[in-house]
Order: C-alpha cells, then structure tokens, then sequence
C-alpha cells in the first residue's frame, strides 16, 4: 500500500554529524536500534504500526508549498501539481484505495530524521532530534516534504511530537 521514500537531499546532505551514528548524550541508554527515547516504545506507541513514506513518482522534481499542514491528494492531477510531475505517466496510486498525504517542512540542522506510526486513530508524526552541537552550521531553512498514503476514505487526527536521540 505504502511506499518508502528518501527524504530530500538536502536532509541527506544536512550536516555530517546528523548523519554521524547515534550517541549516548546523557538523556538515556540507547537501544540496540540506536532510537533511545526515540523508539516506539519509549513514546507510547508499541502497538501502533510503522507507516511508510510515499516516494514521488520518477519525472517529479519534489513537493512543494503547501505549509506544515497535511493535505490530502485525492487525484492523478492534484499529486502531480503538488510533486511537480513534468511527464504525464502514471504515478502508480490508486486513488480509488489510496490517498496520499502531503506535507512540506523545514528541517533543523539538529533534525535526524522522521517517523510516522498509526494507532488506528492518529498518525503520530514524531520528529527525531540530536542535541546540538558547538560546530553545528547555523540555522537554515532546509526545505523538504513526508508524504504518506492513507486507504481512501479514511482519516486521521495528525499528532506532531518531537524525541532526541
């Protein structure tokens, strides 16, 4: 139903030490995982199912606009205005089962990653955090976009929460 997705490059590329192995920053153990208070479990969230991210269709030059938000895309035209799609091909959704969830964000240079999980009700958006760092380059705005798919008709209330590595 889903699909995985690389956030952009410019999270990719945000700074070597985001991208550095996790470390033991004094706010617990970390799990064998490397998500410390990270994990589903330290956030409450066990039983809740790891969504995954909807990866733009080839020919897409990225999301765009569209603020924090989510917004639902309900159709061919709407996913390839929001993605930028310069040919016409099929992005491979069926938008008679699936809807695609779209929001744009802003990543901190102190940002390592995000995870979506659902527990039937909500989508609990959880941004994962490291602590900063005196060589941190200074705040930016490095823009990217999560997008998900949800079945058709379905809805969910969207949690937004923030955890450190």
């Amino acid at each position: 139903m889903g699909r995985v997705v690389a956030l952009s490059w410019a999270f990719l590329a945000c700074t070597r030490a985001a991208s550095a192995p996790p470390r033991d920053t004094g706010a617990g153990a970390l799990s064998a995982s490397g998500e410390g208070g990270c994990a589903p479990s330290a956030l409450g969230l066990s039983t809740a199912r790891a969504v995954p991210f909807f990866h733009a269709p080839p020919g897409c030059s990225g999301a765009s606009g569209g603020g924090a938000a989510w917004r639902p895309l309900r159709s061919e035209d709407e996913l390839r205005g929001a993605f930028g799609c310069a040919d016409a091909g099929a992005s491979g959704v069926d938008f008679a089962r699936e809807t695609v969830w779209l929001s744009s964000r802003s990543l901190s240079p102190a940002g390592a990653g995000f995870a979506v999980y659902d527990d039937g009700r909500r989508l609990h958006v959880v941004s994962k955090m490291r602590r900063p760092r005196p060589d941190d380059p200074r705040p930016m705005p490095m823009p990217f976009s999560l997008a998900i798919t949800l079945p058709a008709g379905e809805t969910r209330e969207f949690v937004e929460s923030t955890c450190t590595l």
